[in-house]
């Protein structure tokens, strides 16, 4: 039987001739017909009104559109899997039952991205940096510090930035939490003496994990200096423990889609 028609009609029409009646193997499976020359079993499902069953994969970058789609098209059989290293979920809506197997033919992909903040205090954890250098990026970043307070964040940047044309002599933590850097430049120098620089030791971040996630985390981190004659002062800092904070986000994601356990969740990946 031809498998292009202009309308139902034409389809109608044809069956009629060949005298043949759509059958179903079950109530709401697709129909077919067999045609008699050749024994050609015809699926005829594209006739109907509406598709017998939902084939569909669509993919969501934020947690939120995630979570909507499967209030939208989830049922009581649908199951979330959920796999941490690729930062990736997927909820097949039609998903087998212990009693009923299914196409599992509609599913849905959360992906996540992490979020534009995490990138950049990720990417420079740990790197040392020149003093004008290290004094633009906390001035870039200063609206993501919590503690202190970003305008004293911002007091510290320009502090570097006004004394760049100096000669640091030694760096020291002292016993009130703070790091003093001790430098001199030709007005000092004339007049024989000091300055000094007191930098907190540990300081702390709010910034999302995931992007499109509202929710804040709190990460402390501690500044770090390496002071040498070759390379002069050199400022960093160091998260404290970002590999905790990223598996607790994860957690935290996953009791989100799966509230009270519905959807179910599972760690792994589907076959």
């Amino acid at each position: 039987m031809p498998s292009n028609y202009e309308n139902e009609a034409q389809a109608v029409a044809a069956l009629t001739q060949l005298d043949k009646t759509p059958h179903f193997i079950e109530p709401g499976s697709s129909p077919y017909v067999v045609i008699h020359g050749d024994a050609k079993v015809e699926d005829v499902e594209r006739y109907l009104p509406h598709p017998v069953m939902t084939r569909r994969q669509v993919t969501m970058y934020d947690m939120p559109s995630f979570i909507a789609y499967l209030q939208q098209h989830g049922s009581p059989r649908s199951a979330v899997y959920a796999h941490e290293q690729t930062l990736k979920m997927i909820c097949i809506i039609d998903e087998d039952t212990k009693d009923e197997p299914s196409w599992r033919k509609h599913t849905a992909v959360l992906q996540l991205q992490l979020s534009d903040a995490w990138k950049i205090w990720w990417g420079m954890n740990k790197k040392g940096m020149g003093q004008m250098t290290f004094a633009e990026f906390i001035e870039d970043n200063a609206v993501d510090v919590i503690n202190p307070n970003p305008a004293e964040f911002m007091e510290l940047a320009k502090a570097l930035e006004v004394n760049r044309k100096t000669t640091y002599s030694s760096a020291a933590r002292t016993q009130s939490g703070t790091i003093d850097l001790t430098y001199s430049n030709e007005d000092t120098t004339k007049a024989g003496g000091k300055l000094k620089i007191s930098l907190p030791e540990r300081f702390t971040i709010a910034i999302p994990v995931y992007q499109g996630d509202p929710t804040n985390v709190s990460i402390d981190a501690r500044f770090r200096y390496r002071l040498s004659d070759d390379e002069g002062l050199k400022l960093s800092y160091d998260l404290y423990r970002p590999q905790d904070v990223l598996r607790a986000a994860w957690k935290a994601a996953c009791e989100k889609i799966s509230f009270d356990g519905k959807p179910l969740l599972y760690q792994g990946t589907p076959s």
